[in-house]
């Protein structure tokens, strides 16, 4: 056994002492430019090798003992550029001398771990090294897209970190069902992003992860919109008639007509039909919002005056409406001499897309409301839209008509633009159909505030209800995110925006001849897909974990999912705790009924 002999009170102030002073001169000899440079390491690195093979050459140059020799020769040559490497080398020995003596050993290591991550990824067509992305994406923890989780690493010491994407343009992510982009994407997001948001959670599943630490932890106001009960907890409601002003608001006809879009998005093939049909839904919309008591100012009440069988005294009743600059009223005129064929198709058309009204659970959660869409821009709010995705289909009006409600209200100039963009998280984006005011103005989004977050499974669904327009929301993301994409059509797609690669390929021949067989080799260069599709279908698998990652102007990546769970990103003992449900700040136009 070793004896070691404690130091007295003396020696151990001394030992101390020596302890902070070579600490001092370690922090303050670690960013001498001459000799911690990347130049100086470079020129070390270099020295620290020549020393080596010089070393290496004078044992067995030395020990041949040989006037000339391919081993003299050898010594030879490098004799004549021994002047020049020689310089490297000596000055190798003082950098190292000055690392030792400083402990900044440290950072040689990083540089030679950096230049070799760099060497490594410019060899490669898809960035996949941590050490790379840290550099690229600089960990925020306020601002940004989280795009995944970096683990710990050494030299330097750094703790496991988020890395965000911190941009103005939206996000786009393409996976197919149950491939983890909830757990992976959406929940992570939901839990990193300090803004407002609304999201459409289908299964609730968001809301549940995330809805205690947005209202705890960030101090937001929480509003579920939960009309089937999936969540089991108390829902608020929501009146879209609510967000107009009927009396003061110049643009009230067409907030009307944005309504009539969200409601009626089946197009025909005659655009009159479409647009005669959205028409006279919102002429409808308009009448009750200026005629009626604020009891009966919602849907249910529009969708009654259009079930009724006499219709003719709702246009006897709209010619007496003078509001709007009296375009109700001409309305009412011209119908009451329309063709009554004509007009019976385009009623059918109305009364066919306000079929989501026919349930009552839906019709009294459209009566009042407690919340107005202007709160995302103005407060700190968490809108959760709980709706089965078995019931997308036949609620899908209500679904848009919140979206579009929100999206209209982020473009409020009376109030200010947030700090932190509002969230807009839409969920199988393309089964709500083509969003058209969000589509044309995708682009301008970002001005108001808003930050799209598009999830669709694959290209063709966009293609479905976009058409050649499909790429729009592509062009205008900053940030694309792809995985578990099985069909061929999105498989295809990612191998297009990876690109081509040089490959050397070697071909041999051979012949016969009166002096025998002889062989020759060639080599040529070709272009080929950095990846095929069959062999993205398993590198990007849900099984894989990772996924492929596009910012415009950057090299592809593929990075590891960080699923939320897996790195513990939700504070264990949080619960919701249910406010009571206030009104709204903002009150409905209140007309009495004539």
């Amino acid at each position: 056994m070793v004896k070691t002999t404690p130091l007295k009170p003396d020696a151990k102030k001394q030992s101390a002492s020596k302890s902070t002073g070579l600490k001092k001169l370690r922090n303050i000899t670690r960013n001498i430019p001459p000799l911690t440079s990347n130049f100086a390491f470079s020129v070390m690195a270099v020295g620290l090798v020549v020393f080596a093979l010089r070393f290496l050459l004078e044992i067995v140059v030395g020990g041949t003992g040989m006037a000339l020799t391919p081993l003299s020769l050898i010594g030879l040559i490098w004799q004549l550029l021994g002047i020049t490497l020689g310089l490297s080398a000596v000055f190798a020995v003082i950098c190292a001398s000055y690392l030792t003596l400083t402990a900044n050993w440290d950072l040689f290591i990083i540089w030679l771990l950096d230049w070799r991550a760099r060497r490594k990824d410019g060899l490669q067509a898809v960035t996949t090294n941590f050490r790379i992305v840290r550099k690229l994406f600089p960990s925020s923890k306020d601002n940004g897209f989280l795009l995944t989780m970096a683990p710990a690493m050494q030299f330097p010491n750094k703790d496991a970190e988020k890395i965000t994407f911190d941009d103005d343009r939206h996000v786009t992510l393409v996976a197919n069902s149950r491939a983890g982009k909830g757990t992976g994407f959406i929940i992570p997001n939901l839990l990193h992003h300090k803004g407002s948001t609304i999201v459409y959670d289908p299964s609730g599943e968001n809301f549940a992860a995330t809805a205690a630490f947005r209202q705890q932890v960030l101090g937001q106001r929480i509003i579920l919109l939960d009309p089937m009960q999936v969540t089991g907890m108390a829902s608020d409601t929501w009146n879209p008639m609510s967000e107009i002003d009927f009396d003061n608001d110049p643009f009230a006809i067409d907030k009307c007509y944005m309504f009539a879009e969200s409601i009626q998005f089946d197009k025909s093939s005659d655009p009159y039909w479409t647009d005669a049909a959205r028409k006279l839904l919102a002429m409808t919309i308009a009448y009750v919002g200026a005629r009626s008591i604020l009891e009966h100012n919602h849907l249910g009440t529009v969708r009654d005056l259009l079930m009724g069988s006499e219709l003719s005294a709702l246009w006897n009743a709209m010619t007496a409406c003078e509001a709007y600059g009296g375009i109700v009223r001409r309305f009412g005129e011209a119908n009451e001499s329309r063709p009554e064929k004509e007009l019976g198709s385009v009623i059918e058309t109305v009364r066919t897309a306000l079929k989501f009204l026919d349930s009552e659970v839906m019709t009294n959660f459209v009566r009042v409301s407690n919340f107005d869409m202007r709160e995302l821009k103005k407060d700190d709010v968490s809108v959760y839209i709980v709706l089965p995705a078995g019931l997308g289909e036949s609620y899908k009006p209500w679904i848009r008509l919140l979206f579009n409600a929100a999206f209209d209200a982020a473009q409020d100039l009376s109030i200010p633009k947030p700090k932190h963009s509002t969230l807009f998280v839409m969920d199988e984006f393309p089964l709500l159909g083509q969003m058209e005011r969000i589509k044309r103005a995708a682009g301008e989004a970002a001005k108001f505030g808003v930050k799209l977050f598009i999830i669709a499974q694959d290209i063709s669904q966009l293609k479905e209800h976009y058409g050649v327009a499909w790429e729009t929301f592509i062009a205008n993301s900053g940030v694309l995110i792809m995985f578990a994409n099985n069909d061929l059509e999105t498989q295809n797609y990612i191998s297009a925006r990876l690109g081509k690669k040089l490959t050397q390929k070697l071909s041999y021949s051979s012949s016969n001849g009166r002096g025998g067989k002889s062989t020759s080799k060639s080599s040529s260069l070709e272009l080929e897909d950095v990846a095929r599709a069959d062999q993205l279908e398993k590198s990007s698998s849900r099984q894989s974990g990772s996924a492929f990652i596009f910012i415009a102007g950057s090299k592809p990546m593929r990075l590891p999912r960080a699923t939320y769970y897996d790195w513990d990103m939700v504070p264990k003992g949080l619960k919701y705790k249910p406010a009571s449900k206030p009104k709204s700040k903002y009150a409905a136009s209140q007309i009495a009924a004539e």
